[in-house]
């Protein structure tokens, strides 16, 4: 016989949040542009980048950015509302990725934020998936049928061009290697909340 149960708690979960931008297209292509040209003005910093291109944080003083940080800040602000979350202001920091092939970033997380995420630019088919680790994988796992959000041990988000995917700072994830023979340029961002 099996048992029916009352209720299922979903005890620390790890919610990702996506959104995605109309008319995006023609921004994108400014930024692609632009974020080139910076990479020719800017050698770019070593962080979780695997021969990639990673810029520093002057991304955001770029007027080209500023249309992009006030919709990232917008999708805080309904992460904000879901989740209950309380602060007096927010700080944002954001720079630009650009994965040429074979390119891919090792698996990490964002210590000194609370939310992190990725807006999509450029991603040819096979450009690298974005792999969520689960925070729970130190248990035994058993043999599944299908994953379920119970039984996964990794998640994957295959990225879209005019895609914003959101998550908790301190979710492991990393992007898998640039299998296409084009770049994949993306927009990295912190978020923190200041009470």
């Amino acid at each position: 016989m099996q048992h029916k149960f009352d209720k299922i708690d979903w005890v620390f979960p790890a919610p990702v949040w996506r959104f995605h931008f109309e008319n995006y297209e023609e921004y994108n292509r400014k930024m692609e542009k632009n974020i080139y040209e910076l990479r020719e003005s800017f050698p770019g910093k070593q962080r979780s980048n695997g021969l990639g291109w990673h810029s520093g944080d002057e991304f955001k003083l770029h007027e080209m950015a500023k249309p992009l940080l006030d919709e990232i800040k917008e999708a805080f602000l309904t992460v904000a509302n879901h989740s209950k979350l309380s602060y007096s202001s927010l700080r944002l920091n954001a720079w630009a990725n650009i994965n040429p092939p074979g390119a891919f970033n090792f698996r990490h997380v964002h210590p000194g934020s609370h939310y992190s995420g990725a807006y999509y630019i450029k991603v040819p088919p096979g450009c690298g998936d974005l792999r969520f680790q689960n925070p729970l994988a130190g248990y035994y796992k058993f043999g599944n049928t299908e994953p379920t959000p119970c039984s996964m041990d990794r998640y994957l988000i295959s990225p879209e061009e005019g895609q914003l995917v959101m998550f908790r700072s301190n979710l492991e994830h990393t992007v898998l290697p640039n299998m296409s023979q084009e770049d994949r340029i993306s927009i990295g961002f912190n978020v923190t909340g200041i009470k």
